[in-house]
Parts: structure tokens; C-alpha cells; sequence
């Protein structure tokens, strides 16, 4: 648990500064960055990056029953996993 919070303060830190560069310096609009949806991507890059730690062999088995089954708590506005497959390709570049 005390990885995942520590992997979520990185992530977060990263993804500010993230934004503020995309909107001053490459003058995106934020909305622009992320499409209007209920996750933030500092959320969703934490699942994909939790995930590549887990072990777990499908991201699919990982999402349904690790993250919707047990930590939907730390997640209040997840998305269903069609959903998520959908909205994580807005991640991929600042995976990068």
C-alpha cells in the first residue's frame, strides 16, 4: 500500500508539471491534454504503471478483479474497464 501512495505522489508531481508545460509552453488547452473525463490521468497513469508492477498477465483480468474489486476505494470515480480502454490512450505520451 505504501508503494502505491508513494507511485501516486510521483505520478502526481509529474503530471502537474506535465500540464503546466503542455499549456504554457505548447499552448494546449487542458481540456485538450485529457478530454473531459471522470478520471483525472494522474489516476489512470496509476493504473497502467500499477499494473506493469503487478504481475498480474492481462491488463483486462488486472483491471476487473484487483482494481474494481479492491480498490475502488482509492479510485471514487472509476470507469468501467470499456471505458478505461478507451481513455488511456491519453496517457500514453506522458508515459513516454
Amino acid at each position: 500500500m505504501e508503494e502505491q501512495v508513494a507511485i501516486f505522489c510521483d505520478i502526481d508531481d509529474f503530471c502537474r508539471d506535465y500540464e503546466e508545460y503542455c499549456t504554457h509552453f505548447l499552448l494546449m488547452d487542458k481540456n485538450k491534454i485529457v478530454p473531459k473525463t471522470r478520471m483525472a490521468l494522474r489516476k489512470i497513469m496509476t493504473i497502467l504503471i500499477m499494473y506493469h508492477l503487478s504481475g498480474y498477465r492481462t491488463f483486462k483480468w488486472y483491471y476487473i478483479n484487483q482494481v474494481m474489486k479492491y480498490q475502488k476505494q482509492d479510485f471514487p470515480t472509476l470507469v468501467s474497464y470499456n471505458r478505461f480502454i478507451e481513455i488511456m490512450r491519453y496517457a500514453l505520451v506522458p508515459l513516454l
